[in-house]
């Protein structure tokens, strides 16, 4: 079972940066390339980086956490409160994409108590299929 060590836990030791390699064709190229760190041999490391006080401290915060997480997700799993349904056409999943855009920006701005304008980028819209035949729309 996984320890619920996360890499990254520890301080920053260095800064450098590497040429990438060449793209290899093929699937599973990570998993060859970068092989995992088992859990306990995870853990060992950062204790080890860390010093003994800091990751016990480290890993209690990161168990709390999820904890708590997990609890509110079953706590909202069981209910219906949140519940939206799959938009059953393209017009209501933009309406909702558009509600859920002014209520988070409207959440932004309260946090900087000041208006924030959404970028002028419009999303791009299908067009609409014509009804009429295209020898019928081309008459007049």
């Amino acid at each position: 079972s996984d320890s619920g060590s996360a890499l990254g836990l520890g301080e920053f030791k260095r800064k450098g940066t590497e040429k990438l390699s060449s793209e290899r064709p093929g699937v599973g190229k990570l998993d060859q390339d970068v092989p995992s760190v088992p859990a306990k041999r995870r853990a060992l490391l950062l204790r080890e980086a860390m010093g003994k006080a800091a990751y016990l401290k480290a890993q209690r915060e990161f168990r709390q956490e999820v904890g708590q997480l997990q609890f509110l997700r079953n706590a909202s799993n069981e209910t219906e409160e949140d519940f939206e349904p799959m938009p059953s056409s393209l017009s209501q999943a933009r309406r909702t994409a558009d509600k859920l855009h002014r209520d988070v920006m409207a959440g932004v701005a309260a946090v900087f108590k000041a208006p924030l304008t959404s970028p002028s980028v419009p999303l791009p819209r299908p067009k609409a299929a014509s009804k009429r035949p295209a020898s019928a729309s081309t008459k007049r």
